[in-house]
């Protein structure tokens, strides 16, 4: 009994914390952005460049770093940068086979791999 009244109290506090079905999480501790490549592998979401947001709409600071949020922990951890200057407005990025891939505008093709990271 003391259990299912655990369980139900426990329930019930994650149940107060929605908002309609929307849940606080981690705060992204990087630059504030806007058009930022994002891709997902596993249980954690990647978020790479994009530019400055506070110097929207026009801007001349694009941004190479990215970061891995682990869905699992809550946590946001800052991972190697693209190894290039991504000042592309115009970037995607998509997930094959537990790789993720950036492209940029200028055709540059990136591939990040997770298992050769620490």
């Amino acid at each position: 009994m003391k259990l299912l009244k655990l369980i139900l109290l426990v329930f019930l506090s994650l149940q107060s914390q929605a908002q309609n079905g929307w849940y606080q999480r981690a705060i992204f501790p990087g630059t504030p952005r806007a058009l930022s490549a994002s891709f997902v592998i596993g249980d954690d979401i990647y978020l790479c460049g994009g530019t400055n947001y506070d110097t929207m709409p026009v801007s001349n600071l694009y941004l190479n770093d990215c970061w891995r949020y682990n869905t699992l922990l809550d946590q946001w951890f800052q991972i190697d940068s693209i190894p290039v200057n991504a000042n592309s407005l115009n970037k995607f990025a998509f997930t094959i086979n537990g790789k993720g891939y950036v492209s940029l505008s200028n055709s540059e093709l990136w591939e990040y791999d997770p298992s050769t990271t620490l």
